[in-house]
């Protein structure tokens, strides 16, 4: 959301799809990976709980927090918003 309130703004001030996507990245990219790779840690420390179902919450925590952050907020929606142009 974070990333798409800033490319809304951009857009408003009269930013190109594509250049408004490739300035509101820049933007908020420090961001989102900080906030992702906080999660990451944090998610990832209970994988060396004693608890199994700690274990396998935090696993998949881990994953979905990283390909969120890593893979989907930073490759996949940009490329998506660049593919639909105007309709973003």
């Amino acid at each position: 959301m974070f990333f798409l309130n800033v490319l809304m703004e951009l857009k408003a001030q009269g930013y190109s799809t594509g250049d408004a996507v490739a300035v509101g990245l820049h933007r908020t990219g420090t961001v989102i990976m900080t906030a992702g790779f906080i999660m990451v840690i944090a998610f990832g420390g209970l994988v060396f709980s004693t608890v199994s179902a700690l274990q396998q919450i935090g696993f998949l925590l881990f994953v979905g927090v990283s390909i969120d952050a890593f893979v989907n907020c930073v490759i996949v929606m940009p490329a998506i918003l660049l593919i639909v142009g105007d309709w973003s």
